[in-house]
């Protein structure tokens, strides 16, 4: 069976967010108009899931405010909601 490949992707909200993520990715990443499962477009950087990761944990010490989306192989690109949501108390 193979392996599934995914890309991540960074929707950022905000100037400070978009600024923040220019000065570690390259111009290369930044993509504008991506349509997505949605139908909406957007401008998303790709990236490395160790990228996702720091930006996640740092999120609330640098005041950053993104979405995250990612793409299973050669599939159109949706958005991870899956971060977002509250653990359940046991």
């Amino acid at each position: 069976m193979k392996e599934r490949q995914y890309e991540w992707f960074i929707e950022p909200l905000d100037g400070n967010t978009n600024m923040t993520i220019s000065r570690v990715l390259p111009e290369e990443n930044f993509f504008q108009g991506v349509e997505c499962r949605d139908g909406r477009k957007r401008n998303l950087w790709g990236c490395a899931g160790d990228f996702v990761s720091m930006m996640r944990m740092s999120k609330t010490s640098l005041g950053l405010r993104f979405r995250i989306f990612n793409r299973c192989d050669n599939g159109k690109i949706r958005e991870c909601r899956f971060f977002s949501r509250k653990k359940r108390r046991k």
